[in-house]
């Protein structure tokens, strides 16, 4: 299992889209991201739940392609009960047969013996 990236949460993150690193986008490619269209559809599992959920990756029509998740990533953040700060692992694993599992993963900072450390955020 590879991780794509961690990203630690922001206000945009948590109220509208989670801005992703651009070099994912190879990650994410299809024929509909490499040509015209700026959307592709991913199905993620989470990681700690084992929950299904459906992310659009889009992009900007021109210029810089910015890639965020927009449809579905606010309906994940409601479901864990993310709050700015918090961290999201997004992975990608090889599925045996060819293809390609994405899963994502919630973490919060929390103090334990005096150590600061990221665990698992429940669902709310």
């Amino acid at each position: 299992m590879a991780v794509l990236f961690e990203k630690i949460l922001t206000p945009t993150d948590i109220t509208k889209r989670l801005s992703i690193p651009s070099r994912c986008l190879a990650d994410f490619a299809s024929s509909e991201l490499d040509q015209e269209a700026y959307a592709v559809e991913l199905k993620v599992k989470d990681h700690e739940t084992g929950y299904a959920h459906s992310f659009y990756c889009t992009t900007r029509k021109r210029g810089y392609k910015k890639p965020v998740f927009s449809k579905g990533w606010i309906k994940f953040v409601r479901q864990r009960n993310l709050r700015i700060g918090d961290k999201v692992v997004f992975l990608r694993e090889e599925d045996g047969a060819g293809g390609v599992v994405f899963k994502i993963g919630a973490k919060r900072r929390m103090r334990l013996m005096g150590q600061l450390i990221w665990g698992s955020v429940s669902e709310s």
